[in-house]
């Protein structure tokens, strides 16, 4: 059994809070699926950049059995740092292609002029989107990795694959749920998805608190 402290709690209030506010907005300006899913697709960039932050201020070594390497841990990040920032942020992009293929209906005809995506992301699903979850991940990254110092036992190598696992396992269940009701496209289906987001929110929760336990150890 998993036991939360109050840092812990905290971030996980942050978690349901950011998760229930995106849900009632969907609900309240009527967005489509797709924006749906293009915001909880926003959360990827915010969990990025705290990753980021992470395997900056790791002091953790390599990995757990770096110690005695020959390489400091510090001359590895300049090389890993902009690496990760390459590949996460290419695997971004290549699961927002998929989710304008599968579910805007607007990449019909599109030439491959990547500029040209722009046009079909509304810029206020996008701010609201980045806002939340960056309020979200931020308390995280100050309760947990500041506040109860988990840094100092952090390392590069395990922060460099931390993000990959949580957001497949947790965007396969958003889209599992998202394909059965792909031929709608409206609010309805948006109130229908509620049991998938449901079931997303409990495994962030379960996925936050295991990662958080990990570094404690």
């Amino acid at each position: 059994m998993i036991k939360v402290s109050s840092l812990k709690r905290t971030s996980v209030y942050s978690i349901v809070g950011m998760n229930v506010i995106i849900i009632l907005l969907a609900i309240i300006m009527k967005w489509t699926l797709f924006d749906l899913l293009f915001a909880y697709w926003v959360e990827n960039l915010s969990v990025g950049i705290f990753n980021i932050m992470k395997m900056i201020k790791s002091q953790g070594g390599i990995d757990d059995s770096s110690e005695g390497s020959a390489v400091p841990a510090g001359c590895l990040k300049i090389f890993m740092v902009p690496f990760f920032l390459v590949h996460f942020f290419g695997f971004c992009f290549g699961h927002l292609l998929a989710i304008l293929s599968l579910y805007s209906g607007q990449l019909n005809g599109w030439d491959g002029h990547i500029p040209d995506i722009i046009n079909y992301i509304d810029p206020s699903t996008f701010l609201i989107a980045f806002v939340m979850t960056m309020i979200s991940h931020g308390v995280s990254f100050a309760t947990n990795f500041i506040g109860k110092k988990e840094y100092e036992k952090a390392t590069i190598v395990k922060l460099m694959f931390a993000p990959y696992k949580r957001i497949v396992l947790v965007h396969l269940v958003i889209i599992a749920g998202a394909f059965l009701l792909v031929a709608k496209g409206d609010i309805q289906s948006v109130l229908l998805l509620i049991p998938f987001f449901a079931a997303k929110l409990i495994l962030d929760i379960i996925l936050h608190l295991r990662e958080h336990r990990e570094t404690a150890i």
